[in-house]
């Protein structure tokens, strides 16, 4: 077994970069849905009194129901949803059922939302507050592992959670017509991808620039990828664990999809490359900034779509799996460290 000493303190700051990342696209989603102003610093103190996530839930009771008037469809007042939406979208397959966007509208609860609008922070009218608004997401058919509880945004306590609630309420707010946070879109364009066949990838010399950054690895058995599609990897890390990952850029920062959420390229690697866990550096910075520095040179074009060029690596040996040792001991405000899964991609059922 190797054991390995690693900086909490970076790690938790690399942590912080990835959920700024998060909140800084909700926080614009937000300010263009309901028309206010939030920052990822003000981020979780906007929200705590639970007003606005009432008003995101009018918002999208009234895009439901514009979009059934369109389609001259009665919705329900207060029926509980029983079905996920994307059941609801199984409706395509079948020409007798309706249009999957009516099957859709109506899986979300029309009856009024109660809300204390002069609800102040910490108090009870803002847990209330807080509480019909989980109420209703539940009503609306989110999976129970997904929803955070009054106490973890009223106290600050569960910010993660918090995110993986707005996430999938953007999920619904876009197959009704609304805006959609950027995250939303790559995960769309990443589904359109998984469907489609790839049968010719371009290497350019900015992939190679970005390769050269990954493979900045001193283990005695380096980190492989190969390349399965534009954008898409499967990467065998220096431990023998093997993920398939989508690498997409947003806001400046190199985002990966990794099962069902989305982790910052710097904190991945943080975790499960031995080397980056002892001598961590911003690699987002470096690939972007190479990526830019080529561009110019006029060797790739970047133009304005988030998906990053694929990168193409030679296939190696593998390596002998090896375990990492799980956090036991401290020595000079250092402890020992085993790679533990993304924070973003398990979404951890409640007990």
């Amino acid at each position: 077994m190797e054991v390995l000493v690693v900086d909490f303190k970076k790690m938790e700051e690399k942590e912080k970069e990835a959920l700024h990342v998060l909140k800084q696209d909700l926080s614009k989603w937000l300010n263009t849905v309901i028309k206010i102003q939030i920052t990822p610093e003000n981020f979780l103190t906007s929200l705590d009194t639970g007003v606005i996530l009432c008003q995101l839930a009018t918002r999208i009771q009234t895009a439901a129901a514009a979009t059934l008037a369109a389609n001259k469809a009665t919705p329900p007042l207060l029926k509980r949803a029983t079905t996920s939406f994307k059941a609801a979208t199984g409706a395509a397959k079948r020409p007798d059922l309706p249009k999957p966007i009516n099957d859709i509208c109506k899986l979300v609860p029309m009856g009024e939302l109660h809300c204390n609008t002069s609800a102040s922070k910490g108090s009870f009218q803002a847990r209330d507050n807080t509480a019909n608004f989980i109420a209703w997401c539940r009503d609306l058919g989110l999976k129970e592992s997904v929803l955070f509880e009054s106490e973890g945004l009223v106290l600050h306590r569960d910010e993660k959670r918090v995110i993986l609630t707005l996430l999938a309420v953007a999920r619904v707010g876009g197959d009704l017509g609304l805006a959609t946070p950027k995250l939303v879109e790559m995960e769309k364009e990443i589904e359109r991808e998984e469907k489609e066949e790839v049968k010719k990838v371009v290497v350019s010399r900015g992939d190679h620039e970005i390769l050269n950054i990954l493979h900045q690895c001193s283990c005695s058995c380096k980190l492989h990828a190969i390349l399965q599609g534009p954008g898409k990897f499967h990467i065998t890390m220096p431990s023998g664990k093997t993920m398939t990952v989508y690498i997409r850029v947003l806001h400046n920062q190199v985002m990966v999809r990794v099962g069902g959420g989305w982790d910052t390229l710097d904190h991945l690697l943080l975790k499960y490359d031995p080397c980056r866990m002892t001598n961590p550096s911003s690699l987002s910075k470096d690939i972007i900034s190479r990526r830019t520095a080529s561009a110019k040179r006029g060797s790739v074009h970047l133009g304005t779509s988030s998906k990053l060029a694929p990168l193409r690596v030679r296939q190696a040996s593998p390596c002998p799996s090896r375990s990492l040792g799980r956090a036991t001991g401290e020595s000079g405000g250092m402890r020992k460290w085993e790679s533990t899964p993304s924070l973003y991609s398990r979404q951890k059922k409640k007990t």
